[in-house]
């Protein structure tokens, strides 16, 4: 049995997608992002841990036992631009280990990796500016807002900021993939659209991999994109075409 499911993922790739799917289908415990954004002191206090000498691997402690379940995996979120300080709180919890996979594995025990990705890197990057530019990044099934971050505003195409995103989210999905080969690591690889299109499927070879039955789920999030980001997608081709 494992202990532990790892997302490794980026931004816009569909995780809070996927993390609220395999929750509802009862594969893991309630999905936590403990390490967001780049700051461990941040994480630290977040979990009630000073920061003492041994704070690294008082911290691991903590996130483990907020999310400990004996009938459940934890389910824990990394982005990609977490993973530089996430590596050096493992090094600063136990110097003898010699891989990452150590680390998590002395602190989570037996961790099921996976890596979702947005392959589809152009209609991922407008979703981005689109999201950074209006202020709402999730909706619920329903339609009703889940997670907005600034006041309502109306988009602005800008093919500059489609292509300098594009060539970012290339170079983060990379910094996973060095990751895991660094560190003996083969996830279980999905794709948004993949699991967009076809949950069942998703929730199925997490299933499989865990050796459990999954129960009936609900599709948990809408997709935002709407009619504004086929066209700014097809105005994106067109241009780069000309």
């Amino acid at each position: 049995m494992f202990d532990t499911i790892f997302l490794c993922t980026a931004p816009r790739s569909g995780s809070t997608f996927f993390i609220r799917l395999l929750h509802s289908a009862d594969l893991c415990t309630r999905p936590q992002t403990p390490f967001y954004g780049q700051a461990p002191e941040v994480w630290a206090e977040k979990y009630g841990v000073s920061l003492s000498p041994d704070w690294p691997s008082r911290l691991l402690e903590a996130v483990a036992e907020s999310s400990y379940s004996l009938t459940r995996p934890r389910l824990l979120r990394v982005q990609v631009d977490s993973l530089r300080a996430f590596r050096g709180v493992l090094a600063g919890a136990d110097p003898s280990a010699d891989s990452a996979a150590a680390h998590l594995q002395k602190a989570f025990g037996r961790c099921l990796f996976l890596h979702l990705e947005r392959r589809d890197l152009l209609a991922r990057a407008v979703s981005l500016l689109i999201a950074q530019q209006s202020g709402l990044w999730h909706r619920y099934a329903d339609g009703s807002e889940l997670e907005r971050l600034s006041e309502p505003a109306e988009p602005v195409y800008d093919a500059v900021k489609i292509t300098s995103q594009i060539n970012a989210f290339r170079d983060l999905d990379g910094v996973w993939r060095d990751w895991f080969a660094e560190n003996g690591i083969t996830p279980l690889a999905f794709d948004y659209d993949e699991i967009t299109a076809d949950p069942a499927a998703a929730v199925t070879r997490v299933a499989e991999a865990l050796g459990q039955v999954p129960g009936a789920f609900d599709v948990p999030t809408a997709k935002l994109a709407d009619a504004r980001n086929s066209e700014w997608i097809a105005r994106y081709l067109a241009e780069a075409q000309a």
